[in-house]
């Protein structure tokens, strides 16, 4: 369910997905925007999946995106980031 919605804000900013690795997607920014099209690719997916961890209503691993660190935290921490 949430890799496909990663995958449309991939392709809402201009990326393309090169491949799904488990519960990861490997994507691909190119042109010049391409730095900022991947930060806030990466900056909407964090919203999106600490909006989906505080629906669950209780801790779960999350990875940080911008160190790529699991981090263990309770939903409602997640959602407030």
């Amino acid at each position: 369910f949430h890799l496909a919605r990663q995958a449309e804000l991939v392709a809402r900013h201009n990326g393309d997905i090169d491949k799904f690795v488990g519960d990861q997607i490997m994507a691909v920014f190119q042109g010049p925007n391409m730095a900022p099209d991947s930060l806030t690719c990466a900056a909407e997916m964090q919203k999106q999946m600490a909006s989906f961890v505080a629906s669950l209503g209780k801790a779960v691993v999350v990875e940080n995106a911008a160190t790529m660190v699991p981090v263990a935290q309770p939903a409602a921490a997640a959602a407030a980031e």
